[in-house]
């Protein structure tokens, strides 16, 4: 098996040197969201809340395939670290002595992805590309966090995961300045297509509820990154 292992590589390493194909090593750090969308279908408001980027980063491999002068085919095989931030407000009335308290949570999700996005690029200028493409993402793992506050004074934190779709599909634009032979600088943004929310979601509301408001909210990522590439091999 490790010389079939081996072989192939060779084989692979081979033919790569024949072909105007190059392979990297990339770096990204940027910002990311886990966007909550209010489901306008949904028949009642149960709470005010928002969305705000958090800190993302990854790692790929990088492999470019010259199709033509001023066209590229790229893939990125790697881990992709995304997380947001949710902020909830909702209100409670005393039934008894009808006193209203109001509640709010912050919540952090944590995803942990395999991606392959895939693109075409574009050069319109001799060091400059932009292209665009699309991304399938498996999720490996996630978690949340959620803070608990009642009229300003917290009184709970309460954690839990693996509760989103293992399935992510997104469409992403980007561009890329070389360097040098060895370096490129790259800007992408993400925008996911799939609502990644499930049945098993929890976010603040539901968790100290009960209630099921998974119809209420789609949950989708997006991200804008900036990333360095270094040229493992660079036939051009």
């Amino acid at each position: 098996m490790n010389r079939l292992i081996i072989c192939v590589l060779v084989l692979f390493s081979t033919q790569a040197a024949k072909s105007q194909i190059q392979l990297g090593i990339q770096l990204k750090t940027g910002i990311g969201e886990m966007q909550k969308l209010e489901n306008s279908a949904f028949p009642f408001h149960l709470n005010e809340i928002d969305s705000e980027p958090a800190p993302t980063w990854g790692v790929s491999i990088q492999s470019m395939l010259s199709l033509h002068s001023h066209i590229k085919l790229s893939a990125e095989l790697g881990y992709n670290h995304i997380q947001g931030v949710e902020n909830e407000v909702y209100y409670i009335t005393n039934i008894d002595n009808g006193a209203v308290t109001e509640y709010t949570a912050e919540t952090t999700r944590k995803a942990h992805y395999i991606s392959l996005p895939i693109s075409l690029d574009f050069k319109i200028a001799p060091k400059v590309s932009i292209g665009t493409g699309i991304s399938a993402n498996y999720l490996l793992t996630n978690n949340r966090l959620s803070e608990y506050r009642a009229n300003g004074i917290k009184y709970a934190i309460i954690g839990g995961g693996n509760d989103l779709n293992r399935f992510d599909l997104g469409l992403h634009l980007q561009s890329s300045i070389e360097l040098s032979d060895k370096f490129i600088l790259s800007a992408k943004g993400s925008w996911g297509m799939l609502n990644i929310r499930t049945p098993e979601t929890r976010d603040a509301f539901s968790t100290f509820s009960g209630f099921d408001d998974s119809q209420q909210f789609e949950v989708k990522n997006r991200q804008f990154t900036l990333g360095i590439t270094y040229m493992l091999l660079n036939n051009k």
